[in-house]
């Protein structure tokens, strides 16, 4: 197995970059052309549903977030709630029973 030189990954990595910025522009190019196609007021209509889906998605998160830290919250304080409750009979049902 013949070992890889730093010149070979890096002219790997150089071609696959390359590919990958090629695509990308291939992409880029095909949305321009779907944008030019397109009356102005539905791509303005476009643009502002993604500008408001952007400024949501972060508020839904962090909503989803916080609402799963009170939950998780609420089942570790009724764990604890539980668990006092039964050493509390555990200890009063061995004083009554002592002989």
């Amino acid at each position: 197995m013949k070992k890889e030189t730093k010149s070979e990954t890096s002219q790997y990595l150089y071609s696959v970059l390359r590919q990958a910025g090629k695509e990308f522009r291939r992409y880029l190019d095909i949305a321009q052309a779907m944008l030019m196609r397109t009356p102005l007021p539905r791509v303005l209509l476009i643009f502002v549903g993604i500008i408001l889906l952007l400024a949501v998605l972060p508020l839904l998160l962090t909503l989803f977030v916080l609402l799963m830290l009170i939950k998780i919250f609420i089942v570790v304080l009724l764990m604890n709630v539980r668990s006092a409750r039964k050493a509390k009979e555990r200890n009063a049902n061995s004083i009554h029973h002592r002989p």
